[in-house]
């Protein structure tokens, strides 16, 4: 649904009809269930006969999902965001120099598959902080960042 984002804010409700929904809890996949979201809240989650009776919001877009499957978004709880360069302090000393712009495309790149949350476990704290604030002021589209900032370490890890 990451993607989506910006149908959802167009639309002030969308309904996902006939999709088959893998709910992360270790249940069975739900086939043909129908979910409603209102201004980018799920709202309604319903399968079987339940959602035969679904009565969809008024001027709600309508998306027919036959074939396709609905799942949580992921988290990805260990990365070093690319673009970063490389601080003098840490284990890896590089010279490449802070890119911003890789940073944000590879961000993207979560995003396309499906990671909606990710972790930087060590990095450039003035690279990775600032992306995160600009996620979070949603300036940019983006995974939810979570940062520790400096890489932490011990000499000669």
């Amino acid at each position: 649904m990451a993607l989506l984002t910006t149908d959802l804010n167009a639309q002030s409700a969308v309904v996902i009809k006939n999709v088959t929904l893998i709910d992360g809890t270790g249940s069975a996949p739900a086939a043909d269930a129908t979910i409603i979201v209102v201004n980018g809240v799920f709202v309604r989650i319903a399968a079987g006969e339940t959602a035969r009776t679904l009565r969809p919001p008024p001027d709600a877009k309508i998306i027919d999902a036959h074939g396709k499957f609905l799942v949580p978004g992921l988290m990805d709880m260990h990365i070093h965001l690319l673009g970063g360069g490389a601080r003098r302090d840490s284990s890896a000393q590089s010279d490449k120099p802070v890119d911003p712009d890789t940073g944000l495309r590879t961000l993207q790149g979560y995003l396309y598959y499906d990671f909606t949350s990710v972790y930087d476990a060590g990095n450039n704290p003035e690279f990775i902080l600032s992306l995160r604030e600009r996620e979070r002021r949603t300036e940019i589209i983006s995974p939810r960042i979570f940062a520790t900032g400096q890489l932490l370490s011990y000499p000669s890890s």
